[in-house]
C-alpha cells in the first residue's frame, strides 16, 4: 500500500515532535541504567558524574539535564514525599502555576521536571501585575482569613480587593485551598521561576501542610 504524501508528512512531524519532547540527556547518561540503580548512593553518584548540579535542599538534590529539564533526586523520605506532591500538583488543573512533570519514578525516588529561569521580584511584578510586597501580605492574610483555624492575622494591603480578582492570585489560593498548602514558601522568591514563554510558575511546590507536619515539625 502506498501512503499518501500528506500522511507521510504527518507521521514524520509526529516523530519529530515526540523526539523534541524528550529530555536531551548528555551522551554519557543512560536513563535505563539510572532507573535500574538500586541504592540512593548509586543514584547520587551517577547523577553527580553525569549531570550538572544545580541545588540541594534538606530533602532533594536538583540536577540540570538540558536547557529545558531538571532531575530532582530524593535524599530521604522527605524528598520522596515532596516528589509525590509535585507530581500530584502537576497532574491536576494547576499546571498553569506549577512546573510541568515529564517523568517520575514509580516510588517517587526521582522526578523529571520543567526547568525554569531565575525570577526577580521586578519580573514577578511585571508578569503577574501585582506588587510583590502586596502579593505576599495578601496571600498570608487570605490564608489565615479563609483557610486556617487560627484567624489571628488581620493585616492586609490597601490593594487587597484588587488582588483577589487577579487570575494568578486566584490560582495560587486555589492551590493552597485544595492541597492544604501553607503560604510560607509561596512568599519566597526562590520558589518562583519563569518559563521559556514568560509565565510565572512554582519551581518547588513539594511542601504541602501534610509534608510539613510529617517531616519538618
Amino acid at each position: 500500500m502506498v501512503l499518501k504524501e500528506s500522511l507521510i508528512k504527518k507521521i514524520i512531524r509526529e516523530i519529530i515532535e515526540d523526539f523534541m519532547d524528550e529530555a536531551n540527556y548528555p551522551s554519557n547518561f543512560n536513563m535505563e541504567e539510572f532507573k535500574n540503580l538500586k541504592s540512593f548512593a548509586a543514584r547520587l553518584r551517577y547523577c553527580k558524574e553525569n549531570l550538572q548540579p544545580i541545588a540541594s535542599g534538606s530533602g532533594r538534590y536538583v540536577f540540570g539535564i538540558d536547557a529545558d529539564t531538571v532531575l530532582k533526586l530524593a535524599k530521604n523520605k522527605k524528598g520522596v514525599a515532596q516528589n509525590e506532591t509535585e507530581y500530584k500538583f502537576a497532574n491536576d488543573s494547576y499546571i498553569t502555576i506549577v512546573a510541568e512533570v515529564f517523568d517520575v519514578d514509580e516510588n517517587f525516588l526521582w522526578i523529571e521536571m520543567e526547568r525554569l529561569n531565575k525570577c526577580t521580584w521586578k519580573k514577578f511584578e511585571n508578569i503577574t501585575g501585582i506588587d510583590s510586597s502586596d502579593f505576599n501580605l495578601a496571600l498570608i492574610y487570605y490564608y489565615y482569613k479563609h483557610l486556617s483555624r487560627n484567624n489571628y492575622f488581620n493585616q492586609k494591603p490597601d490593594t487587597y480587593d484588587e488582588i483577589v480578582e487577579n487570575e494568578f492570585f486566584q490560582d495560587v489560593v486555589d492551590l493552597m485551598a485544595n492541597y492544604d498548602m501553607p503560604p510560607g514558601d509561596l512568599t519566597k522568591l526562590s520558589s518562583w521561576g519563569i518559563t521559556k514563554t514568560g509565565e510565572i510558575k512554582l519551581i518547588d511546590a513539594g511542601l504541602s501542610q501534610q509534608v510539613y507536619d510529617t517531616y519538618y515539625k
